[in-house]
């Protein structure tokens, strides 16, 4: 009898040693879990921004490119030449604009 009460309390020990350590092993497991699901959070909030990120992005690039297909098709013409033409224009409009009726209806019959 000394000796069974002697097991079952060495056997109650055991026991108790396991529980602990199944207690202990499962508080780390939680605080894995919460450490993972804060990290999840984190990933869903920064993937979220990045998506939006993307879509401004996306939004102004296509913009951009707009512009710049603008500009490639203007790129062979020369400005300057263009500038030099227009003066000479504006000139030659000043000009006929200064000019009487009747010079001015002589200078239409020749074109």
């Amino acid at each position: 009898l000394f000796q069974e009460k002697d097991e079952n309390k060495k056997q109650r020990e055991i026991l108790e040693d396991r529980l602990k350590e199944t207690n202990k092993a499962l508080a780390e497991a939680e605080g894995e879990r919460d450490k993972l699901k804060k990290e999840l959070d984190l990933a869903i909030r920064n993937k979220q921004s990045l998506l939006t990120w993307k879509v401004a992005k996306s939004q102004l690039m296509a913009e951009l490119e707009s512009r710049v297909k603008k500009y490639e098709k203007w790129s062979h013409v020369d400005v300057d030449k263009l500038m030099i033409e227009l003066e000479k224009k504006d000139n030659e409009l000043k000009h006929l604009q200064s000019l009487d009726p009747s010079e001015m209806q002589r200078h239409r019959s020749m074109l």
